[in-house]
């Protein structure tokens, strides 16, 4: 007990959500909330594009009908590898284009060997690799410039 007759065990100080301790400084961070127009919820973001990249790997590393719903491989990779980069974008706002860029090139890569090491239905190409970081960047380059428009409104 002190002489206020209080406890002498600490009790833990929980700072506010907005508010986030790294070392021995405090620096405040903007959260997006879940009410007001054009706000999304950073978990629900996260969590569809976790659903769409398990989609976009089984899609792809899967022999036979499953894999083939659309036919044309070309149109398959441009689709996966333009919404991943956004999904990707949207749940994570503060991570460098770079980093996105580089995800979608390693997920890319990493589909391709896949492919290859398959001795079943399917069949790696480095040509879709390209395409792949081709598509991906065009889709980091207008996902900046929507999102630097909406900042200028």
């Amino acid at each position: 007990m002190n002489r206020f007759g209080q406890s002498q065990r600490r009790k833990h100080y929980r700072p506010p959500s907005s508010i986030r301790v790294s070392g021995s400084a405090m620096r405040i961070e903007r959260h997006h909330q879940l009410s007001g127009e054009g706000m999304y919820s950073m978990s629900a973001a996260r969590a569809v594009l976790c659903v769409a990249v398990a989609a976009v790997l089984y899609l792809a590393l899967t022999p036979g009908p499953a894999g083939g719903v659309i036919e044309d491989g070309t149109i398959r990779h441009s689709l996966a590898f333009l919404v991943l980069p956004w999904l990707m974008m949207a749940a994570y706002p503060r991570l460098s284009v770079w980093w996105v860029l580089a995800a979608n090139a390693a997920l890319g890569g990493a589909i391709e060997l896949g492919q290859l090491w398959m001795a079943v239905g399917r069949h790696g190409a480095w040509a879709d690799f390209a395409l792949d970081v081709v598509v991906a960047a065009a889709a980091v380059a207008i996902g900046l410039f929507v999102r630097r428009s909406a900042r200028l409104r």
